[in-house]
């Protein structure tokens, strides 16, 4: 399935406006790969847009007695559990290879490559949280790789997306082709303070927040996140590129972007 070549508005992430924009008219979210870099300004990529879902919940107690989500149709996020092992199923489709208990995505050290990776099923994260240890971000000091966690609505074809790229964090969204960005209290990224990731829907808001265990949380922005979370993939990624304004990008070291503990945060090394 092609997704459109929608672009979203760039991300701000202290790195004077510079940002890529990504061409997804020829990306297939069947394999999660595809697609083409433009310039190194203006938008940014807006991933998979999913159809469908599944993974259906009782409305009235939900999965376990909890609560339901949103309208109750759909898991939520919180409850989906993923170590990576070795030989599992896997609940991510897409270019990112699990293996050694990780879903990892390689970036090389020449020429450019955009891989995601969207969830199976969709989850609802309208009262509920997604949680991932990024044992391994896929940056550099300056533009050139990017590490991706994308929100695809399943019923509206938006998205909302955390972007890291220049060693900074980026966080917006795009509906019906607005975009919408928000703002952080600190975009910066630290390797060892930002091992945890999450995602969490909050009073009919998004927020996003960091740890360096998994335990303590340190929330680093709010706001609106323009789709509805009722219903969303989760897409997760990495991305090398050549940006026009960093020629030093053309000679940036092959790296990984590496995700383990999916929502097992606190009971997971």
């Amino acid at each position: 399935m092609k997704a459109a070549g929608v672009l979203l508005a760039a991300l701000s992430l202290g790195l004077g406006g510079c940002s890529v924009v990504m061409d997804l008219d020829g990306y297939d979210a069947g394999t999660g790969v595809g697609g083409s870099n433009g310039a190194s300004s203006g938008a940014t990529p807006a991933g998979s847009t999913a159809t469908g879902a599944s993974g259906s919940m009782n409305a009235t107690t939900g999965v376990g007695g909890a609560p339901p989500c949103g309208n109750g149709d759909l898991l939520p996020a919180a409850l989906f559990q993923e170590p990576f092992d070795e030989g599992a199923p896997a609940t991510f489709a897409g270019c990112g290879v699990q293996s050694g208990g990780v879903l990892h995505f390689d970036l090389p050290a020449t020429g450019e490559l955009w891989c995601v990776s969207p969830s199976v099923d969709a989850y609802c994260l309208t009262t509920s949280s997604i949680t991932m240890k990024v044992s391994q971000a896929a940056t550099a000091p300056i533009p050139g790789l990017q590490t991706w966690v994308i929100l695809d609505e399943v019923v509206g074809g938006g998205s909302f997306t955390v972007l890291l790229e220049g060693n900074g964090f980026g966080l917006g969204g795009q509906k019906d082709g607005t975009p919408v960005s928000i703002p952080l209290q600190s975009p910066s990224y630290d390797e060892f303070q930002n091992v945890w990731w999450r995602l969490a829907g909050e009073d009919g808001q998004i927020v996003f927040s960091t740890s360096s265990d998994g335990i303590t949380w340190n929330e680093r922005g709010r706001g609106d996140p323009v789709i509805s979370l009722d219903a969303v993939r989760i897409t997760i990624g990495a991305n090398r590129y050549y940006n026009r304004d960093h020629p030093g990008s053309a000679n940036l070291p092959a790296d990984a972007t590496v995700i383990d503990c999916l929502n097992m945060a606190g009971a997971c090394p």
